[in-house]
């Protein structure tokens, strides 16, 4: 359960970087 956990979490960080931080830097998706 822990180890589901701290997927979803890498997850979400990953999600949150490629939706916000990646644009700003002017990354291509």
């Amino acid at each position: 359960m822990k180890d589901l956990l701290v997927m979803f979490g890498i997850l979400a960080v990953w999600i949150i970087l490629q939706k916000y931080v990646l644009p700003r830097l002017g990354v291509p998706t």
